[in-house]
């Protein structure tokens, strides 16, 4: 029997998924491995895809940055399907933020404190209320240094037009200040939701996982 594994974003950790109804789904959440110095996304998802023995009847997905791994292991093995929340497929599907060269440009030492600041934290989540601010904060100071940085190139770095192998669903806030709504067919945007719905939306994220597990099994 299968899975549904979701993948966190860069800064976050099983946290970010607390308020999905679990109990009638087999949902792992894991934390995300350290990215190798030099390794590129597409070696991180193989070795992501390795270490949870991703087999062809698992569901995988995640949130941000989560989502692009996930979309990384759907293209180079199949899976049941791939689910998108808050999520992307590459890099393309990143919205330009003010002084985005000036961040990409910060040494390591200023980059961190700069993620972690308030006011990034306002920038990200602002329009879904303190208590994600907070939430996002308390989850981005527990995240080794590495994943956050190396992954964070990883990411920027990752275009990739083939295409994913399995059929694709995703949720995505109207509100959300970082990624684009993914150019799937199966896209549904909350008009109320930010790049956090994953943790703000527990309701309509377990109603999407149902629904795709309900086929996945209907076609086992």
């Amino acid at each position: 029997m299968g899975r549904i594994i979701l993948l966190p974003g860069l800064g976050a950790n099983e946290r970010m998924f607390e308020n999905i109804d679990r109990s009638d789904l087999p949902l792992l959440t894991p934390r995300h491995l350290i990215p190798k110095r030099g390794e590129d996304l597409p070696a991180f998802a193989r070795r992501t895809a390795e270490t949870l023995n991703v087999g062809s009847d698992d569901v995988v997905g995640g949130s941000s940055f989560g989502s692009v791994v996930a979309a990384a292991i759907s293209r180079r093995q199949p899976v049941s399907a791939l689910v998108l929340l808050g999520g992307a497929l590459d890099a393309a599907g990143l919205r330009p933020i003010p002084g985005q060269k000036w961040v990409e440009k910060l040494p390591p030492f200023l980059l961190l404190p700069f993620l972690q600041s308030e006011r990034a934290m306002q920038y990200i989540f602002a329009p879904e209320g303190p208590e994600v601010c907070r939430l996002a904060h308390e989850m981005l100071i527990e995240i080794p240094k590495d994943q956050i940085l190396r992954g964070g190139r990883m990411l920027l770095s990752y275009r990739c037009g083939d295409p994913v192998r399995s059929p694709v669903f995703a949720l995505h806030g109207a509100l959300d200040p970082i990624m684009l709504p993914p150019p799937v067919a199966n896209c549904q945007v909350l008009p109320e939701a930010g790049h956090a719905l994953a943790w703000t939306h527990g309701a309509e994220v377990t109603a999407l996982l149902r629904r795709v597990w309900a086929q996945v099994a209907a076609q086992a």
